[in-house]
């Protein structure tokens, strides 16, 4: 066997080395390299998609055996059947069955690990084929946990919003209003609002039109609130916006509470603690993967911890020192 096969020149040999990794039970979870490099050739080299497709279902099976803890193999599951979606997407010569196949299987992939990575994309394919309660699901989520992200999806399905506004399409989905809303106040050029006041003439009116109709909707109320927070400076109104957030449908949806039990009038206090299981699992990830999003919950307590208000998840980034120095360097020359 040889591993430093020229892989430009050598299709061959990467299958006959691939095909090795991949039956010796030797290499372990390395036999997802050997898939990999089979993905390639057929992919990538040999332009032979259908085979392709059936690397990718061999290692559905594969990773059933390979990993032992749930949420692992729920992830690389939802990273297969996402690689798989995006193979159906790309090759479905306008066969519209073909498209809806791969829009399933994205959402089996969603299901599985909801936090991959282009969720943006997915949602807007099913936010263009009108498959709304999908979308709001699959959206919402990006939109939670995008706010340092730079795929530039926000905006995109931003505009199709407005589009379908516009037409009226959305008078029955409170949750995209309302993510339509807040997401023309963060992104201000494009929709043409000058200043912080512009967002409060143009807008303000029909959020609170659709807060009448919907008056438990989170994501309205957040747009109704950040309006006079930060635009208007009425700080009263404001608060009392915020208030209401605690009767709100759904507010997991753009904030980080989970579920609250009680409102508080003091400090509140939190503790984030780590097992030496879990801190071995996050090592392990980032050998692998050089960076990692860790989501841990916890509860918002008095000082003396007698007390629970309410429970918070937070998203805790954690990447390999020179890794993220590296990545930090190319932002910068990217910026510049």
């Amino acid at each position: 066997m040889r591993l430093n096969t020229d892989i430009f020149e050598n299709t061959s040999q990467i299958l006959e080395d691939a095909t090795f990794i991949i039956e010796n039970d030797q290499f372990k979870q390395d036999k997802m390299v050997g898939y990999d490099w089979l993905f390639w050739v057929y992919n990538d080299s040999l332009s032979m998609p259908d085979k392709a497709a059936e690397v990718i279902e061999e290692q559905l099976v594969e990773i059933q055996t390979l990993y032992k803890k749930p949420y692992i193999k729920d992830e690389k599951e939802s990273e297969l059947l996402d690689k798989l979606a995006l193979l159906k997407h790309n090759n479905n010569n306008n066969n519209n069955k073909q498209t809806v196949v791969a829009l399933d299987l994205w959402y089996k992939a969603y299901k599985k690990y909801p936090f991959f990575y282009n969720n943006g994309f997915v949602g807007l394919k099913h936010l263009e084929k009108e498959n709304y309660k999908i979308a709001e699901e699959i959206l919402l989520t990006h939109y939670t946990w995008s706010f340092d992200s730079e795929d530039g999806y926000r905006l995109q399905y931003g505009i199709k919003l407005k589009e379908m506004y516009d037409a009226k399409k959305l008078d029955k989905n409170p949750q995209l209003l309302g993510l339509l809303f807040n997401i023309i106040r963060n992104e201000k050029n494009h929709f043409k609002i000058t200043d912080k006041l512009d967002f409060y003439e143009k807008y303000y009116p029909e959020v609170e039109k659709w807060l009448e109709i919907y008056p438990n909707n989170a994501l309205l109320v957040t747009a109704i609130a950040n309006t006079h927070y930060f635009d208007t400076k009425n700080y009263v109104k404001a608060y009392e916006a915020f208030r209401l957030l605690f009767n709100c449908e759904n507010h997991t949806a753009y904030t980080d509470l989970d579920r609250v039990k009680k409102a508080a009038k003091e400090n509140l206090y939190a503790d984030f603690n780590f097992s030496k299981e879990e801190l071995a699992e996050i090592r392990a990830q980032v050998a692998e993967k050089k960076e990692v999003d860790v989501i841990k919950t916890t509860q918002l307590t008095n000082k003396e911890k007698t007390q629970v208000f309410c429970e918070v998840r937070k998203t805790i980034y954690i990447a390999n020192k020179a890794y993220f120095k590296e990545k930090r360097k190319k932002k910068q020359v990217v910026s510049a």
